[in-house]
């Protein structure tokens, strides 16, 4: 719950310090439009841009009930976001292609603790895989359902154009743009069904 000293807090925090630099642009602004428009121009649009980055900091999500789905959780980007979002409070459920990777078990370990981390077994190119992690998902929704799915399993292969087997492409093709858009379709029913809810393609 937020009280009146939390609100006046961050207001106070806003205008004492976020807001400070972008009165600092508009003031050297001011200061050299009679020398130069160029520059002038360029230090109003900063601190625009500040103003903006402070409008946007200013916006809150209340994670508290809300689920987040996310694929290829056993290392990487998926594996951080996986610990940052469950740290906000979200119910994390966090999809590994290997139960037993070390990313795989350190999320588990945190889960037993909170009771909030679901880790899920499931490749991606798998539609048995994907259906049970849809129907684990929909047994196990928090107060307030999903709210996110994060299409973060990737492959990537580098090599000469003409070297990469046609295989090579369409292994890649299946899991970067086929995949994630499949697993939105069997998840699109349960994210409708939450109402305030988002999806997102990584």
């Amino acid at each position: 719950m937020i009280t009146m000293y939390d609100h006046h807090t961050r207001i106070f925090r806003i205008v004492n310090w976020d807001l400070f630099p972008a009165i600092i642009w508009f003031n050297l602004a001011y200061l050299v439009v009679n020398f130069s428009s160029i520059c002038s121009i360029l230090m109003v649009a900063a601190g625009f841009s500040q103003l903006v980055r402070v409008y946007y900091d200013s916006l809150s999500i209340a994670p508290k009930g809300k689920g987040v789905v996310i694929t290829g959780c056993d290392s990487g980007f998926g594996h951080q976001l996986a610990e940052k979002l469950h740290s906000m409070n979200f119910h994390v459920y966090a999809c590994c292609l290997d139960e037993e990777s070390r990313g795989s078990l350190i999320l588990h370990s945190i889960g037993k603790i909170t009771g909030r981390l679901h880790v899920i077994h499931m490749d991606v190119n798998s539609q048995k895989d994907v259906d049970n992690a849809r129907h684990y998902v929909e047994n196990c929704l928090p107060e307030h359902g999903l709210w996110a799915i994060v299409n973060n399993a990737d492959r990537y292969d580098v090599g000469f154009l003409e070297w990469l087997p046609v295989e090579t492409y369409e292994t890649v093709n299946r899991k970067m743009i086929v995949s994630p858009n499949f697993i939105i379709l069997k998840s699109v029913l349960i994210l409708k069904s939450c109402g305030d809810c988002s999806s997102f393609l990584i």
